[in-house]
């Protein structure tokens, strides 16, 4: 069986799925270890980068076995094809944690219904694709023609180009004191703004993959470690290290409220 995606897990090395086994094995735990430091506040960000270690394992798992048998290849696509979707929303997990630490006078409630709606665009979009995968294994529809794989994508896009626009909005510093909470807060928001670049350049690997007619792109080894690989390994790399380098901003601002009142 061909892959719905235009090539098979047989067309890249193994060495590639290792080596992503490997490296996300790794990665997942500081992690864990930087989600449980960042407790409750951290939860949307490292939450999904805690997912997407694991679907990069488990897919990389997959795509390793789908090489001796064809009937994997479907599971493999459609666990690869997730991804995306915790990377970009990591990136507003992130966002929406160096808000709350800069912003003063933030509104909860409007904040949560647009963390909540962006939610559902990237949610939505990743299901609308997996069913486009599943019509094109059962011959529906060919992937270049799918109605509902290019809608999930272009809902994809929006998402990243909301996150965008929101991201570099709330650069802009807001009225508020310069204390240790604001700076790592300020640090998370850059972290943030550092991972769009590469979190962009694999949307766009994922859709010209997808849609391209011509399979020899998606078919392409260097393609799939510049433009798929790295970006995703070096935006994980910058959340996890943003992540460490802020694990004690919420211990910080409980010493500076305990000295508050100590007074």
């Amino acid at each position: 069986m061909s892959s719905p995606t235009g090539f098979s897990s047989a067309t890249f090395p193994k060495s590639l799925y290792i080596a992503t086994i490997v490296l996300y094995s790794i990665l997942i735990v500081p992690t864990f270890y930087v989600w449980r430091r960042h407790g409750r506040p951290g939860f949307l960000a490292y939450n999904f980068i805690y997912a997407f270690c694991a679907i990069r394992i488990a897919g990389g798992a997959l795509s390793i076995v789908a090489t001796h048998d064809a009937k994997l290849e479907t599971s493999a696509t459609i666990v690869n094809s997730l991804a995306i979707s915790p990377l970009i929303l990591a990136g507003l997990g992130f966002l929406h944690e160096a808000r709350v630490a800069r912003i003063a006078d933030l509104h909860s409630r409007r904040e949560w219904v647009l963390v909540g709606a962006h939610h559902s665009i990237v949610t939505t979009a990743i299901v609308l694709v997996v069913i486009g995968i599943v019509n094109v294994v059962k011959g529906v529809s060919t992937t270049q023609n799918s109605g509902l794989i290019k809608g999930g994508l272009a809902m994809l896009v929006v998402s990243y180009a909301v996150l965008l626009v929101w991201t570099t909005i709330s650069l802009r510093v807001p009225d508020r004191p310069q204390n240790v909470t604001f700076i790592d807060g300020t640090l998370l928001l850059h972290t943030t703004f550092a991972t769009l670049p590469l979190i962009g350049m694999r949307l766009v690997y994922g859709v010209i993959s997808f849609l391209l007619i011509d399979p020899a792109f998606a078919r392409s080894l260097a393609a799939k470690v510049i433009l798929g690989f790295l970006p995703e390994l070096f935006s994980i790399m910058l959340f996890v290290y943003g992540g460490y380098r802020t694990r004690d901003m919420y211990a910080s601002r409980h010493r500076e409220i305990s000295g508050k009142y100590s007074c």
